[in-house]
């Protein structure tokens, strides 16, 4: 019953992706080519953008297609939060946020040796999760606390899958504003570690560019979907040596040519034909409107017509 509110929510296909670790190394090279003013990577053979199509492929969760992820304020008071979370306590808020280390304890009655599972309490299982996911992956914010005002999408109505969200805007706002943060230094301040879903980067950097990878393809690579499950991380048998140095893949970014840049991978999958995928294959040619809500509705461009190749 867990896995099925879960699943309903938005996130059947992306829960069992089973990817290793990120090669931080070439995450923090693709920063340097990133450029907050067209929300672009700027490489030496041309410009590179993270397109809608991009993310549905690599991650599986739908992008442009249903409601507006809501946010409210009210649920970062404690009362409110304890409609949502019953036992939990002032401790485990802090200014207003939910601590992720909180939302860890609801695995533990999940435990069948200890007899203690209400199937009445599915909705709080469920709950929890999405929100430790969100937390840890999609609005990470620097600290070990969750934003409490997203809550506002895990209403029972809604954990029970009668009104779909669109997750992927959001999230891919959030990974704008991270690449923004860190990609500037500002005057008397400290650049920001990146905090957002960076992941997606990596494994798209080796979809479209193919040079230093570490990953395998697995068979029939081309028509598995979620895409990220598609590669197979070698390091486990080949040792931590495969790591790049970060003057390695620096340079392979700079002598890329773009005549051997892979600018369709997806073309030769069957799951164009998806609903979703088709949706986002039209999106990522437009101009797009990304809205990030913690942040007051930040709102970022996503220039679709700026990236067509």
């Amino acid at each position: 019953m867990l896995k099925k509110l879960v699943d309903v929510m938005g996130f059947a296909d992306f829960c069992p992706i089973n990817a290793g670790n990120s090669d931080n190394r070439l995450i923090h090279a693709l920063v340097e080519w990133w450029w907050p003013s067209t929300h672009t990577f700027h490489f030496p053979y041309g410009e590179l953008g993270f397109a809608p199509l991009d993310f549905v492929m690599l991650t599986g969760i739908s992008f442009g297609r249903g409601r507006e992820l809501p946010y409210g304020e009210r649920y970062s008071k404690f009362e409110e939060a304890e409609k949502m979370f019953p036992g939990i306590t002032n401790s485990d808020m802090r200014y207003g946020n939910i601590i992720l280390s909180y939302l860890k304890k609801w695995q533990e009655p999940l435990n069948s040796n200890l007899y203690n599972y209400d199937s009445k309490m599915d909705i709080m299982y469920a709950r929890a999760f999405i929100t430790y996911m969100m937390g840890n992956l999609f609005f990470s914010n620097c600290t070990t606390s969750f934003w409490a005002g997203y809550l506002a999408a895990l209403a029972d109505y809604d954990i029970h899958g009668m009104s779909g969200f669109d997750w992927g805007t959001p999230i891919m706002a959030a990974l704008y504003r991270g690449l923004d943060e860190v990609s500037v230094l500002r005057p008397k301040k400290v650049k920001k570690s990146i905090n957002i879903f960076y992941a997606m980067l990596e494994y798209k950097f080796f979809e479209y560019c193919r040079v230093g990878m570490y990953l395998v393809k697995v068979q029939n690579f081309n028509h598995i979907y979620p895409r990220i499950s598609g590669w197979r991380d070698e390091r486990a048998s080949t040792g931590p040596e495969n790591h790049h140095s970060f003057v390695v893949i620096r340079d392979m970014i700079e002598w890329k040519d773009k005549t051997n840049i892979d600018w369709k991978p997806w073309h030769r999958s069957k799951q164009l034909r998806r609903p979703e995928v088709s949706v986002d294959s039209a999106l990522s040619t437009q101009m797009a409107l990304l809205v990030l809500v913690p942040y007051g509705h930040d709102t970022f461009w996503y220039l679709g017509d700026r990236c067509m190749r």
